[in-house]
């Protein structure tokens, strides 16, 4: 059982002094995952301060720039946290709170997001993931509040080498246009293209297909077309 105050700032000092060890083990990863799990069950809009957020900033950073074992299960506990919260507080307006408050977690939200993207540690396996985690992050305000941010990090995460960033940013990005009911525009076409006649896998390759067809740039004849192109250039047929 947690043996603490139901409250955010408590959950929060936890979190922090659990995240600040230098021996990190397993049971104190589970021990951050029902800290999270009880904060989200807790947390209110006029709580997504500042302060709050630069905690789980600083929580996040500190376990991502480290040797800590459980370490990107650890990130992603966090980083699904965050990504939930747009909907949690906005979906449908779910919160009550006033239009100011909204606004300001709105803009706590996205600066997280763009410094979690920023984070660049050397020889970091789990970047491509977490760039995609912010990406997400954006998406996730995107139906709610005009966040500029989000095209411009998307874009940059299509033209990564990383094949996870990519994907997630070709399905946030998807989504986006389908939501807002307008075209992607020449530049992520082009992208997107070029990335299909350059990928190696068949995850890449569906993400771009997947991407053309949603937007109303190909119909799915040509992406069946175009797919078979890819396995023959290739000799993949599965």
């Amino acid at each position: 059982m947690l043996e603490i105050d139901n409250t955010s700032e408590k959950i929060l000092k936890k979190i922090k002094e659990i995240s600040a060890k230098k021996e990190f083990s397993q049971e104190d990863y589970f021990q951050i995952r029902k800290y999270f799990y009880l904060l989200n069950s807790v947390l209110n809009l006029e709580e997504l301060t500042r302060k709050n957020i630069d905690i789980i900033f600083e929580v996040e950073l500190n376990i991502a720039d480290s040797k800590k074992k459980h370490r990107q299960k650890t990130e992603k506990v966090i980083l699904d946290f965050m990504s939930y919260l747009p909907i949690k507080f906005f979906k449908d307006n779910a919160s009550l709170g006033n239009k100011s408050d909204k606004n300001e977690a709105a803009i706590l939200l996205t600066n997280f997001a763009k410094k979690v993207y920023a984070i660049n540690i050397p020889r970091d396996s789990f970047s491509g993931k977490r760039k995609s985690y912010a990406i997400e992050i954006l998406k996730n305000l995107t139906p709610y509040f005009d966040v500029p941010e989000f095209i411009d990090i998307a874009k940059e995460g299509l033209k990564n080498k990383n094949k996870t960033q990519f994907i997630q940013a070709a399905e946030s990005l998807q989504e986006y246009f389908k939501e807002t009911g307008t075209e992607p525009n020449e530049e992520i076409v082009e992208i997107v293209n070029k990335r299909y006649s350059k990928a190696k896998t068949k995850a890449e390759v569906m993400a771009c297909l997947q991407f053309l067809v949603e937007t109303a740039m190909i119909g799915e004849n040509a992406a069946l077309m175009m797919l078979d192109s890819w396995k023959e250039k290739y000799d993949i047929w599965y």
